[in-house]
C-alpha cells in the first residue's frame, strides 16, 4: 500500500512546488506594477491548488489576489476575493494563512475610510492566532488594528516587530509594505511625524533600490504627509507629487486620489 501511494506523493508534492513557484512568479509584476500579469499568475496558480490535496493554499492566494485588485483601485473585486481567503482560512483551520487573509482584506475598507469595519475584522482575527507566530503574521493584523483602534499598546508592538525584522543590510519587507504604511500613519495619527518618518527609512530606501512601483507610490504619500506634519511642507508637497505622479502612471488610483487631497490641502 505505501508503494503504491508513493507516485500520488510525488504528484502532489511536484504540483505544490509548481503552484508555489507560478504564485511566486506574480511578484515582480507586482514590484512594476503589471496588475493584469500579476493577477493571472495567481490565478493560475489557484488553478494548479486546486489539482491537488492542499487547498488550505488557495487562501493565501486569493488573499493576495485581493491585495492586487485593492492596488489597482478594484475594490469590489478585492473585497470578494478577500472574504473567499478569509472563508478558506477559517474552513481548513490554516495557523498562517487565515490571520494573513484577514489582515490583507481589512486593507480594503481602511482604504475606504470604513475604520469600524476593519477593526471589527482585525479583532476578530486576533483571538484566533496563535502564540509564537512568525512576525510576519503577526503583524499582517496587528499594523492594521494598530492604526484603526488607537491602541498605543498595540502601535508599540507593531513598530517594534517591524524594527525586529531582519533581512540583508538595506532590504525590508517589500510584500508586507502595507504593515509599514499602516504603523506610519498609526504614528501620524497621534502627532509623532518624527516616528513616522522614521518607520519608513527602510521601506523606501529597498523600494528605490529595487524600483519597487506600490511601495514607492504608498511610501512616499505617507511620508510627504509626515515631512508636512514636521513643518518641511516643501519636501512634503515633492514626495506627496512624486506618489501621485507613480500612481497616475502604474494605475494605482486610491493613492492618486489621497495624494492630490493632499496637495489641494493647505498647509500641507
Amino acid at each position: 500500500m505505501i508503494a503504491e501511494l508513493q507516485p500520488l506523493q510525488r504528484r502532489l508534492g511536484d504540483l505544490a512546488g509548481l503552484e508555489w513557484s507560478v504564485f511566486e512568479s506574480a511578484f515582480p509584476s507586482i514590484g512594476v506594477g503589471d496588475w493584469d500579469l500579476a493577477g493571472k499568475r495567481i490565478v493560475e496558480a489557484i488553478e494548479i491548488n486546486r489539482r491537488s490535496e492542499f487547498v488550505a493554499g488557495q487562501a493565501l492566494y486569493l488573499a493576495f489576489l485581493g491585495w492586487v485588485k485593492r492596488l489597482q483601485g478594484s475594490t469590489d473585486q478585492a473585497v470578494r476575493h478577500g472574504r473567499d481567503a478569509v472563508t478558506l482560512g477559517e474552513q481548513t483551520h490554516h495557523g498562517w494563512f487565515h490571520p494573513i487573509a484577514v489582515g490583507m482584506l481589512a486593507d480594503t475598507p481602511i482604504d475606504l475610510g470604513r475604520r469600524d469595519e476593519a477593526a471589527h475584522l482585525l479583532t476578530d482575527a486576533r483571538s484566533a492566532v496563535r502564540p509564537g507566530q512568525p512576525e510576519g503574521i503577526l503583524l499582517r493584523y496587528l499594523a492594521p488594528l494598530a492604526e484603526v483602534n488607537g491602541s498605543r499598546a498595540a502601535l508599540d508592538e507593531a513598530d517594534g516587530l517591524l524594527r525586529g525584522i531582519t533581512g540583508p543590510v538595506g532590504s525590508a519587507w517589500l510584500l508586507g509594505m502595507d504593515c509599514y504604511l499602516a504603523v506610519t500613519r498609526a504614528w501620524l495619527d497621534r502627532d509623532e511625524p518624527a516616528r513616522a518618518r522614521d518607520v519608513l527609512t527602510l521601506l523606501l530606501s529597498a523600494a528605490e533600490r529595487l524600483a519597487w512601483i506600490p511601495a514607492l507610490a504608498g511610501g512616499c504619500l505617507v511620508d510627504g504627509r509626515a515631512a508636512g506634519a514636521l513643518g518641511d511642507h516643501a519636501a512634503g508637497r515633492t514626495l506627496i507629487g512624486r506618489a501621485v505622479t507613480l500612481a497616475a502612471r502604474n494605475g494605482m488610483p486610491t493613492v492618486e486620489r489621497d495624494g492630490r487631497a493632499c496637495l489641494s490641502a493647505a498647509p500641507l
